[in-house]
């Protein structure tokens, strides 16, 4: 098979085939997959015009006024903690089919009652919590609804284990009620910078 060649002097790969035939395949299953793709966005392109509409019927976002108000959420949740005003925390979350919380990757918590239920177990632990939030970058998303990063520290101290957290801070808030609260968190630690 080694010294094979195809009509036109190349050596055949190991199933037979040149490198020219090799190469005509490639092309044709890339030109499927595009027509595919492009089938796929045509299907859907009712649907995509209904969501751009309704995007634009959405009331402009006041930049400073969302910014303000996630900025003091952000505050008041870490406030709250390390001052130990867990009703205060608790009603930081939206209650709301969509709210999921993540920490490390991991899901903590899929509904502002669980995550009610999780601040419950710390105020039952007698924990001193320390936190610090900078950083803080609002991103508007509509008149109700904004993203969010900011860097984080967090300090937990109980009888039973303690940690300590440094790491980004990210989500989604939105303004439910003229108050704006928590849909979406997101906890992970910065990895050390490579040796």
């Amino acid at each position: 098979m080694a010294g094979r060649r195809d009509f036109k002097g190349h050596r055949a790969s190991a199933h037979g085939k040149s490198p020219s035939v090799n190469e005509g395949l490639r092309r044709s299953h890339a030109l499927y997959r595009i027509f595919l793709l492009l089938l796929a966005a045509a299907c859907s392109a009712p649907e995509s015009r209904k969501v751009a509409a309704d995007m634009k019927a959405t009331p402009a976002a006041d930049p400073a006024a969302a910014a303000a108000g996630v900025t003091a959420l952000i505050r008041e949740w870490s406030a709250a903690g390390a001052e130990g005003r867990w009703s205060d925390l608790k009603a930081l979350y939206a209650d709301d089919p969509d709210f999921y919380w993540v920490e490390q990757g991991r899901v903590a918590y899929d509904s502002a009652a669980a995550a009610a239920a999780g601040v419950d177990r710390v105020a039952a632990m007698n924990a001193m919590i320390r936190s610090d939030v900078d950083a803080i970058a609002v991103t508007p998303l509509s008149a109700d609804a904004a993203s969010f990063r900011a860097h984080t520290k967090i300090g937990f101290v109980s009888t039973d284990f303690s940690f300590n957290f440094e790491g980004a801070f990210t989500g989604v808030a939105v303004r439910r009620d003229d108050r704006w609260r928590f849909l979406q968190g997101h906890l992970s630690r910065f990895d050390p910078p490579p040796q």
